[in-house]
C-alpha cells in the first residue's frame, strides 16, 4: 500500500492532460513541455493527474517566459530547489480557475456587457481577442467582472474601460521588461 488512493473517476477539480490543455488554452505539447521542465507535476496513478490550479501555474510560467526568463533557467532552478510554482496553489483567483467551461458570450451576459465590448476589453488587457463560442480563460474572468461592475456603476464607459486595459497591459509589459533587465544584470 502506497498510501495513495487508488485511481478512480476524476473529480471536477482533476483534469487529464487534454482537459488541462483545453482549459488553459494551450496545446497538449505545451503541457508535456511544462511537465518536462518541472513546472507541472502530474500526480502518479491518477486517471486525471492534473488539477484546476495547474492552469494558473501554466499562466505564471508562461508569463515569466514571455517576460524574458528562459524556461531552461527556470527548470534548472526548480531542479536545484530554488524555484517552485506551488505558491499559486493559494492564489486568490483559484476558485475562478476551477469553474467549468464558460463562453465569452455567457460571460458577457453574466457581467452585463455587450459581447463586442467584452471582446475589446479582454483584448486591451493583453489577452487574445475572444470569439463568440471561445471558452473563457481563467485569468480573463476577474478582468471582465471588475470592468463589468465599473461600467454598471457608471465609473467608466466602454471606451474608457478599453483605455484602462491598454494602460494596465502597457504597465505590465514595462514592469516585465525592467524585471528582465534586473534579472540579466544580476549574473
Amino acid at each position: 500500500m502506497s498510501g495513495e488512493p487508488p485511481a478512480s473517476a476524476p473529480s471536477s477539480e482533476e483534469l487529464s492532460g487534454a482537459e488541462l490543455a483545453a482549459r488553459a488554452g494551450v496545446g497538449e505539447q505545451e503541457i508535456q513541455r511544462l511537465v518536462t521542465h518541472g513546472v507541472l507535476v502530474p500526480r502518479e496513478g491518477r486517471i486525471a493527474p492534473f488539477r484546476a490550479v495547474d492552469i494558473l501555474k501554466i499562466r505564471v510560467a508562461r508569463a515569466c517566459e514571455e517576460g524574458g526568463l528562459p524556461m531552461e533557467g527556470m527548470a534548472k532552478a526548480i531542479g536545484a530547489g530554488h524555484l517552485s510554482f506551488a505558491f499559486v496553489e493559494s492564489w486568490p483567483f483559484e476558485p475562478w480557475a476551477a469553474r467549468g467551461p464558460q463562453t465569452h458570450a455567457e460571460l458577457a451576459t453574466e457581467v452585463g456587457l455587450p459581447l463586442e465590448v467584452l471582446q475589446r476589453i479582454v483584448e486591451a488587457f493583453g489577452f487574445a481577442r475572444p470569439e463568440l463560442g471561445d471558452a473563457v480563460v481563467a485569468a480573463e474572468r476577474p478582468v471582465a467582472v471588475v470592468m463589468g461592475r465599473a461600467v454598471a456603476l457608471g465609473f467608466v464607459d466602454a471606451a474608457v474601460s478599453v483605455r484602462v486595459g491598454n494602460v494596465y497591459a502597457e504597465a505590465l509589459r514595462r514592469i516585465a521588461a525592467v524585471e528582465t533587465e534586473v534579472y540579466h544584470s544580476g549574473d
